[in-house]
């Protein structure tokens, strides 16, 4: 069984790096995939951890405790948004606390600055607003 899971999930984080092409920032936002949003643990959308995410619709995802993408827990230097709608990172599990940093549709941010190797959960900015705003 165990050996089924490192597996799987071997799988799945070699299908979403060949997905998001980690070759630079050229095709940043056109490698990340429609309803994607997509991280890096390198500036400029490189290094060797990449994940393609899905976005929930009116919740948190929590990077922290993904048990796929669970690696990129503040890791993270790079991003690019093709979800449909802008993100909130936040710096805490569970989309608590102050909301990090902002990134819109179609955006791509080749560095978080102070808030690179900080995120850990993020949420769509529609969905938190109908919860806190």
């Amino acid at each position: 069984m165990k050996k089924a899971n490192v597996l799987a999930i071997a799988l799945v984080n070699a299908i979403g790096l060949a997905t998001l092409g980690l070759g630079g920032s050229a095709g940043a936002i056109s490698n990340c995939g429609s309803g994607h949003f997509c991280i890096w643990d390198g500036d400029n959308y490189t290094g060797g951890n990449a994940a393609a995410l899905s976005v929930p619709v009116s919740s948190c995802r929590s990077i922290q405790t993904d048990p796929v993408f669970g690696y990129m827990d503040n890791i993270t230097n790079s991003a690019a948004n093709a979800s449909g709608h802008t993100i909130y990172m936040f710096d805490s599990n569970n989309c608590s606390g102050a909301i990090g940093y902002s990134i819109n549709d179609g955006q791509s941010i080749p560095s978080l600055g102070t808030f690179s190797n900080k995120m850990s959960s993020f949420m769509r900015a529609d969905a938190y607003c109908n919860l806190h705003c």
